[in-house]
């Protein structure tokens, strides 16, 4: 996402929004776009604090500063907003902080879509602060165009995922004119910028910018309320003034933007100029869409195909009992019906017969030796039918030496023992070349410096002892074995960051959402993938070390992903 900066941000919340922005970098790896800071529609009395123009939407982000930090706030659209259980409130008739927010927001996505109607959907972010650790938003307000959250990297990324949802990217020429439309001062940006961003060539009909310059829409002004308009009943210390505004945050040096001369062949006209961009659009589409990602595609699909055999192998347990009593079977001596029964499974195990065949023709002189022996030979064989139980009893516990198997390529025996107790329920799925868009924290970035194939995600609903869990798979494949242990090596390290889970990225969850804090984790290396799995209870608080958990993320580590 490229940022471009053209005024100072209103709230004070604004640092953190433009340094979650910049986190995203550039391009259309992650998310792709151009981000507008500081822009002001015609009609607006002040500057918004940002503009997105998405290849699949357009968001408009509103800051709204709080009195004060809150651990948990609960906030509807509609109702009265509570931050760790106190009500805010104010003397006039505003409902909550973000009314005025909410207003300046429908009033600029209506001029969007009275001047551009074939424009991408229109999604509003109301960006809290100066800190929240937990926003709390009704499920029917979820399933509208409106998020409030905390900005950081991880709740932008996802706020631009899920709101932005076209069916198709929107193209080059439709971002221009979003870019004249919202902000007329912005630099020219040329086409190969706006394709690296993941904007495409125009159709031949569909216009190439505004047409002509249309009445000012206005825009009805909204007065915007500072954190002092909002107060909290309970007595509360007065802010420490603002977070230093002339301090530059540190991901705000990357958006500048450079102005980049335009394309010789469009400066004569624009009618000679169209041509132009499509011939140099399209090819350019081409490489930045869809052929990306196809090739990447195939491989992954024959490595999947090879390792299928690997996730099946439940016989690795049983061949290892069979194979527990070879040592014990040359001692059945004196009982010979019994012990050709229990080696019959092993034609080796009859090595030791002739030595009892030796003994058997011993001379008569040694009669006495030979009862000896046979004495012996009984209390031997007596020892051993006892073995065969302990081997017996080691068959069951695999499930207590799970942790290790999973570092090898071994790793699907001892999970298939869990799997019988744990039923997985497939809830949703994708594939998706683009691995560092679904990715977050540490992981995030590991995925953005090394070339990932693709990246296949699942949601499942499990049943763990009676009670109903979530759990998230994702299997990451990369070029190289190397590679995928250095990204393992990341995912598991604690605080690392992950992988989005693809139900709540895709809103596929009934009822509450499952939160994966707290969750157990599982990792496992098979060749040239790694799988990550996170199970959490679907209600109620979650533990990393919690036994049922941890045995349905190991239950995981061989499910299969997608139909």
């Amino acid at each position: 996402m490229r940022l471009v900066r053209l005024g100072k941000q209103p709230a004070r919340v604004a640092d953190d929004i433009r340094a979650a922005l910049a986190s995203l970098g550039r391009g259309s790896t992650v998310g792709g776009g151009i981000a507008l800071i500081g822009p002001q529609p015609a009609g607006c009395a002040e500057p918004v604090d940002a503009i997105l123009i998405l290849p699949k939407g357009v968001l408009i982000v509103i800051g709204v500063d709080l009195p004060d930090p809150a651990m948990r706030l609960e906030a509807p659209l509609h109702g009265q907003w509570k931050a760790d259980g106190w009500p805010l409130v104010r003397t006039d008739e505003a409902t909550n902080p973000a009314t005025e927010a909410l207003a300046l927001s429908e009033a600029i996505g209506a001029r969007i879509a009275a001047e551009l109607p074939s424009s991408p959907p229109v999604g509003t972010v109301v960006a809290v602060g100066p800190f929240v650790a937990d926003v709390e938003q009704p499920p029917s307000d979820l399933a509208g165009p409106v998020r409030v959250l905390h900005p950081t990297p991880t709740s932008m990324l996802a706020a631009t995922v899920s709101l932005a949802s076209a069916k198709r990217p929107c193209s080059a020429p439709t971002a221009r004119a979003l870019l004249d439309l919202l902000a007329p001062d912005t630099p020219a940006l040329d086409d190969d910028v706006l394709f690296a961003e993941g904007f495409y060539a125009a159709a031949k009909n569909e216009p190439r910018a505004l047409a002509e310059p249309t009445a000012t829409v206005p825009v009805t002004p909204v007065p915007r309320q500072t954190h002092g308009g909002w107060a909290s009943p309970q007595p509360s210390t007065p802010d420490s003034e603002p977070l230093a505004e002339d301090e530059p945050a540190l991901a705000a040096a990357a958006p500048t933007e450079r102005e980049e001369p335009p394309a010789v062949a469009e400066t004569p006209a624009e009618p000679a100029a169209e041509p132009a961009a499509e011939a140099v659009a399209e090819p350019a589409a081409e490489s930045v869409g869809e052929a990306v990602a196809e090739p990447a595609a195939e491989p992954v699909a024959e490595s999947e195909v090879a390792e299928e055999p690997e996730l099946e192998p439940i016989l690795w347990p049983s061949e290892a009992d069979s194979r527990g009593p070879e040592p014990v079977a040359p001692q059945p001596v004196a009982p010979e019906p019994v012990a050709a029964a229990a080696v019959a499974p092993h034609g080796e195990a009859k090595a030791p017969k002739p030595r009892k065949a030796a003994v058997r023709w011993l001379p008569i002189a040694a009669i006495g030796l030979l009862v000896v022996l046979v004495g012996t030979a009984i209390v031997s064989a007596t020892s051993g039918g006892d073995d065969p139980a302990p081997v017996a009893a080691s068959s069951a516990p695999p499930a207590t030496s799970a942790p290790q198997p999973p570092r090898t390529t071994s790793a699907p025996a001892p999970t298939s023992a869990p799997s019988t107790e744990v039923a997985l329920t497939s809830r949703a799925s994708s594939a998706d070349a683009r691995c560092a868009s679904h990715g977050f924290g540490d992981v995030q970035a590991s995925l953005g410096r090394t070339s990932c194939s693709e990246v296949r995600r699942g949601s499942f609903d499990a049943t763990v002892d009676g009670k109903k869990a979530a759990v998230s798979v994702a299997v990451v494949s990369f070029p190289d074995t190397r590679t995928a242990d250095e990204f393992r090596k990341v995912a598991d390290n604690p605080g690392g960051g992950g992988i989005i889970d693809v139900a709540t990225e895709q809103s596929k969850w009934d009822g509450a959402v499952p939160r994966f804090e707290g969750a157990a984790y599982a990792s496992a290396l098979d060749g040239k993938s790694v799988r990550l799995v996170q199970a959490v209870w679907a209600a109620g608080t979650s533990t990393p070390e919690d036994p049922a958990l941890v045995r349905a993320a190991k239950a995981a580590l061989t499910v299969p992903i997608g139909p």
